[in-house]
């Protein structure tokens, strides 16, 4: 399911609290000449890891993470309380902000 379209963004954070890192990637381009088409199948994805380098992509009703834009960067960050957040930069159009379900 990564593998629709190009990826732009990508960072490891633990999504569901389990101990082991997980990853959060999102892309697309819509730079191509019309001829061209563009990559536009990528909607984001969260891979969840088992800590034996083993990854389970997680359906968008799951996740909860679903971007049909145009993905170019990916990070995390701490509140004052130290609730991590994902910020999302989308190329013509304001970030969006995911936070964890805990």
């Amino acid at each position: 399911m990564v593998q629709l379209s190009c990826v732009c963004g990508i960072t490891c954070v633990d999504v569901n609290n389990d101990g082991n890192l997980d990853i959060i990637l999102g892309g697309n381009n819509f730079e191509f000449k019309p001829q061209y088409s563009r990559l536009d199948a990528n909607y984001g994805s969260v891979l969840l890891g088992n800590g034996k380098l083993d990854f389970t992509w997680q359906n968008y009703d799951t996740s909860g993470f679903f971007i049909r834009n145009e993905i170019k960067h990916i990070e995390q960050f701490k509140d004052k309380n130290g609730k991590t957040f994902i910020i999302t930069a989308i190329n013509n159009d304001k970030p969006k902000i995911f936070t964890f379900n805990e």
